[in-house]
């Protein structure tokens, strides 16, 4: 796939400035790269009109004080000299009119000024002269300029706005790169029709005024390596392997100036590349090396070496990370994809230095031929290496390129990577943690930062850390090491053990990926940043370690239609196939135990979520992983493929519990009853069912009794699941008996509350590892606050809930067919009779095919009605289709695999007969199959009388 949007801000700028601060810059004219970049002069009378002048649009810019509202506001030069030419004082007059002036990275748009442009986007920059702040160590104005730019194209760009001209704001290099950087989508994947238009930009200046067109150029080479960076970054990890990675860099560099060497494993095997093989050694995709080299001075002079981590997805190996970091782990290739676009800045620049870029690109997956914790390697230095952690593979990818660079004797070796988490805790997510043994190094990355708004900060390189290293007996270093904490620390005191020699710099941008939108406003929400790029491209090119962002959400399906759901995204199945290992590893080994002695898996159930799983479709405001209701659909069925009791366990925590309280609790609610159940840690309960109402949810006898600031509680409530675990439970209660179903309320009861007890654990035929329990309301009295939602909307509360909750079950029953087909063929591939397995016998046959037939069935059916939830439209009938599909698909399917087990099914030695008692209950919770007939049929002939 060749990337065609080319858009980062990775450290290619600082990066530049800080590599070349010694020398004098040299950029090309008209020709070259950027010849398509044109800059209109604008006269009394326009004599150039572009076919649509309806569509142009124009930012400009105004100094306001922050701090007083009363302020009047001063245009800049261009902008004043606009309003007086163009509209007679209006400009300003209505923009004073309007209310206090636009503050630093407001926006304010004026419509028809004149005929030119369609619309006038007036921007904040704050004080004139704000200048080096010393406590922000940046020069703000610069930030202000960038973020003005950024904002007001944004806002252009939202109106659809064909053509936009900015003015230089006083620096125009950072106007191109606010302005070019707040336009780019990351939307290369989207169908044409899909996508988000984005507008021509071009540089507006007075004739009278100093125009510095070739600042916009420089701005705009830098603004567009930054942004190629991002958009490497974005590319899924199925899109963008070592080797397409390679193909894309040979393609993006032809004709750049910069040659490109790629080496495959042979190579590496012959250079002795010992680390970097053995992380790529679990992956089916082949490892490659890339080597850069661009001269922009004698060839005699000696390079300077860039080196970036190029892992283009990262599992954590055997250490599997959690799933939330998962989703972010194919832009482990940050540090190689800011190499790639600073060295085609510097190209584009014409900088007059050499560069050797050193990029090793690999997976880090889970295989049969993985590193394990604990193996040991020598690599070409001869140091031995324990590998810890194969989390930890970072370090260890970079090793071999640190020791090759010794060829080349370079001036130094600058190294971009994506190591450590640790650098969070301290700086949050807009601050590089940079190492080195190098003042001058630091001065240039510091100086360089303070030009293009990249927060850096020099951490430490002390002995303490290289002893925490290489402290063990057996081995020469660990790449984890002992001691708590201090991770990026010790990474970069591992790394120092492999430098050839000479100054050194290693900058740790893990934290700052991602940008969540607030922190970089010239960076779309959620996105990419390839920050630091810009910095190094400063430095001399490195500004590229930045901000990256995608979540699995339910977007990404949206655009889908139904009949392609068969195909999931691969957001989606990585999250597959991660429960699927989940469940192999912590839930087969202990469901049978789990059943046996009635066990709360309550260790599983933590490190599920640590998973995020307790909190699938939550928002990661309130600590959920944010996913959409489809990934709760997968991740549900093969968690309960592993455990039907973790499934139901999982199940009512995600949609029975926080299902109502995200969709009708206050944000008080939210924040004590949503936050504190999304770990694992605590679970909550769904407390509809009475003993006397059976499947009328609207004959519920429990009372709930207004006295005072508090309701009273009285009655029972009974086949409550996690109902002994739950830390909490949403309770439903008549609070006015005249008005039946709508005088229902819904109400959240903490565990402990005075009058609350529990009644004995039921012995079930199924799901043992899951309590069910009944709940005993004895003049129970709680907070008026804590009703949930208004009175009387109870009934509405639960039959929303139970539509959602349908959906879980569905994909529980799914999990138990699936099992029950999966032991049915093990067994029939084993069991020989008559001479060969029972598979071939056609008999056999028959029933396998019947049951795999079922199963695909009832899981298109679930998939499209968690489609249809994520894409906002009515499910009703969908779930309850699902459910009763998959529910009597469980029960057929556990049925047939005894069948084929025959008697060895029977026994509790084969997980048969525990599927055989667990796809009961799909039958019976959340809405019995003859409820689901009702629903089902009510909806049709509604449809069809209609």
């Amino acid at each position: 796939m060749l990337l065609t949007v080319w858009y980062v801000r990775p450290c290619v700028p600082s990066l530049i400035e800080v590599l070349h601060s010694g020398c004098g810059l040299y950029f090309p004219g008209e020709g070259g790269m950027y010849q398509a970049s044109r800059f209109v002069q604008h006269k009394a009378k326009l004599t150039e009109q572009c076919s649509n002048p309806a569509s142009r649009g124009l930012v400009l810019g105004v100094y306001a004080d922050e701090n007083d509202r009363l302020d009047i506001g001063v245009l800049t030069p261009t902008a004043a000299k606009f309003n007086e030419s163009y509209t007679s004082g209006r400009l300003l007059e209505l923009l004073r009119l309007a209310g206090p002036m636009p503050k630093r990275g407001e926006v304010r748009i004026l419509y028809n000024l004149e005929p030119t442009y369609s619309a006038v986007a007036v921007c904040g920059l704050g004080s004139e002269c704000l200048g080096y702040d010393d406590v922000e160590k940046m020069d703000i104005s610069k930030e202000a300029i960038r973020i003005a730019a950024a904002r007001g194209c944004q806002e252009l760009q939202q109106l659809e706005t064909s053509r936009i001209y900015v003015e230089d704001f006083g620096h125009a290099e950072s106007a191109a790169e606010g302005a070019h950087m707040g336009l780019w989508v990351n939307q290369e994947l989207r169908s044409p029709d899909q996508r988000k238009f984005v507008p021509q930009l071009q540089l507006y200046y007075e004739p009278e005024l100093p125009c510095d067109s070739n600042g916009w150029r420089i701005g705009l080479a830098k603004a567009e390596a930054q942004n190629l960076a991002r958009q490497l970054q974005e590319t899924p990890s199925n899109l963008m392997t070592p080797t397409t990675f390679a193909q894309n860099v040979v393609q993006i560099l032809c004709n750049s100036g910069v040659n490109v060497e790629v080496k495959v494993r042979g190579w590496a095997e012959n250079e002795e590349m010992t680390s970097f093989l053995t992380v790529a050694k679990g992956s089916c995709e082949p490892p490659i090396f890339l080597e850069l080299s661009y001269y922009g001075t004698d060839t005699k002079e000696r390079p300077i070496i860039l080196i970036g981590q190029g892992n283009t997805f990262d599992s954590g190996g055997i250490c599997l990370k959690q799933l939330e970091a998962l989703t972010d782990m194919r832009a482990d290739m940050t540090g190689a994809a800011c190499v790639v676009a600073a060295s085609r800045a510097i190209a584009a620049l014409k900088l007059p230095v050499n560069i050797r870029a050193l990029i090793p690109l690999c997976e880090n997956m889970i295989g049969c031929n993985a590193m394990k914790p604990g193996d040991v390697i020598t690599v070409k230095n001869g140091k031995s290496i324990e590998i810890v952690k194969t989390s930890n593979e970072a370090p260890l990818a970079l090793v071999d390129a640190l020791l090759y660079a010794e060829h080349f004797g370079p001036k130094y070796i600058v190294d971009v990577s994506t190591i450590s988490k640790a650098t969070i805790e301290s700086f949050g997510k807009v601050c590089a943690a940079v190492f080195t043994n190098s003042e001058d190094l630091w001065q240039r990355m510091q100086n360089a930062s303070i030009h293009t708004g990249d927060r850096v900060w020099r951490l430490p390189l002390w002995d303490y850390y290289t002893q925490q290293i290489c402290s063990a007996d057996h081995v020469d270093v660990q790449n984890i090491g002992q001691g708590e904490g201090a991770n990026s620390c010790k990474a970069a005191a591992f790394l120092r053990e492999f430098l050839p020699c000479g100054k050194w710099m290693h900058i740790d941008a893990l934290n700052v990926m991602k940008t969540k939108g607030t922190d970089f406003p010239y960076i779309r929400r959620e996105s990419a940043t390839a920050n630091y790029l810009y910095t190094a491209t400063k430095m001399f090119a490195l500004r590229v370690a930045s901000r990256m962002g995608y979540r699995v959400s339910g977007s990404s399906l949206r655009s889908r239609s139904i009949a392609s759901l068969s195909a999931l995204p691969d957001t989606h199945q990585m999250l597959q196939k991660t429960c699927r290992d989940f469940a192999d590893n912590e839930l087969v080994p202990n469901a049978a135990r789990f059943d046996r002695e009635h066990l709360y898996p309550a260790e599983q159930i933590r490190k599920m979520g640590e998973l995020g799983l307790m909190a699938v479709s939550v928002k990661e405001d309130y600590g959920g992983t944010g996913l959409d209701y489809l990934a709760y659909a997968i991740a549900m069925e093969e968690i309960s493929r592993g455990c039907a009791s973790a499934g139901v366990i999982m199940s009512v925590n995600n949609s029975l519990y926080l299902g109502p309280l995200t969709h009708f609790g206050n944000e008080e609610q939210k924040q004590k009853y949503v936050v504190n159940y999304t770990d694992g840690s605590r679970v909550g309960c769904f407390a509809l069912s009475e003993p006397g109402n059976g499947s009328d949810a609207g004959a519920a006898s429990t009372t709930a009794t207004l006295k005072g600031d508090h309701w009273v509680l009285n009655g029972t409530k009974c086949w409550i699941t996690n109902g002994y675990e739950a830390g909490a439970a949403v309770v439903f209660a008549t609070t006015d008996k005249s008005l039946k179903h709508k005088g229902i309320s819904a109400f959240i009861v903490p565990k402990g509350t005075p009058g609350f007890s529990l009644g004995k654990k039921e012995d079930k035929l199924g799901i043992r590892g899951s309590s069910t329990c009944s709940l005993i309301f004895e003049d129970c009295a709680i907070p008026k606050e804590n009703l949930l939602g208004e009175p009387g909307f109870g009934f509405k509360i639960a039959m929303q809930t139970l539509d959602a909750g349908r959906i879980g079950i569905a994909s529980q029953a799914l999990g138990i067919a699936q099992a029950s087909l999966e032991c049915a063929v093990d067994y029939a591939n084993k069991r020989i009779a008559f001479g060969k397995p029972i598979s071939k016998l056609q008999a056999i046959q028959t029933k396998l095919a019947d049951m795999a037939t079922r199963l695909e069935a009832a899981r298109l059916l679930t998939w499209r009605a968690a489609w249809l939830k994520d894409s906002s439209k009515p499910f009703t009938k969908e779930a309850a289709q699902a459910k009763l599909a998959a529910s009597e698909a469980a029960t057929y399917c556990a049925h047939q695999a005894i069948q084929v087990l025959g008697g060895m099914g029977y026994v509790s030695d084969m997980p048969a007969e525990r599927h055989y008692r667990d796809a009961r209950i799909t039958e019976i919770y959340e809405g019995t199959s003859e409820i689901q007939r009702l629903v089902i049929a009510g909806a049709v002939i509604k449809e069809l009388t209609a």
